[in-house]
């Protein structure tokens, strides 16, 4: 393909994307995704056995509630201590993958997040390690058994994550938020 494929190419991306007529019931504005306050439905599966499997594209709530004030310490750091390259990278990637989308018109989802996601994993996984390295206190305790509870935390939406049949109460369970259902 040549040059001018490309360029119409780019050109039926754009149409696309400024045209989309998509059942927006689902969708979600840009600034609510750190918040994980709107997941998307993909699918779901009645058993003869009653189970249901579901899968929503759901973050997990103790990443993503974390990442605003993870980010926001990293920024504080960075301004404080030191004006290192990582800290200016996990900055512009976070906010950088996330804030264009404040521009766009049409139905958003949540997973339009996930570029910046990392970022803000990176950013999380920053501030522990200071935590760790700074305080011998409770603060250091509080560091590690986040990560333990993350880590449990996932195991426990795993089923709504890659379309395991679970009961409908254990599914209720995981309804955290009434925005979920």
């Amino acid at each position: 393909n040549g040059w001018d494929d490309f360029v119409e190419l780019q050109r039926a991306i754009l149409r696309l994307q400024t045209t989309l007529d998509d059942d927006p019931r689902t969708a979600s504005r840009w600034w609510t995704w750190p918040f994980d306050w709107r997941s998307v439905w993909f699918g779901t599966r009645t058993l003869a056995d009653g189970r249901v499997a579901k899968t929503y594209a759901l973050g997990n709530p103790l990443i993503y509630w974390m990442m605003l004030p993870a980010v926001a310490w990293t920024l504080v750091r960075w301004w404080r201590e030191r004006r290192t390259l990582a800290f200016t990278v996990l900055a512009v990637g976070f906010f950088g993958q996330w804030l264009p989308w404040m521009f766009v018109d049409r139905s958003m989802y949540l997973y339009h997040f996930l570029p910046a996601v990392p970022f803000g994993a990176l950013a999380i996984a920053a501030t522990l390690v200071h935590m760790m390295e700074r305080w011998r206190d409770w603060r250091r305790v509080m560091a590690m058994q986040y990560v333990v509870v993350v880590v449990l935390v996932f195991t426990f939406f795993y089923p709504i994550a890659s379309y395991y049949p679970i009961s409908e109460r254990a599914m209720g369970l995981r309804m955290w938020l009434a925005s979920w259902v």
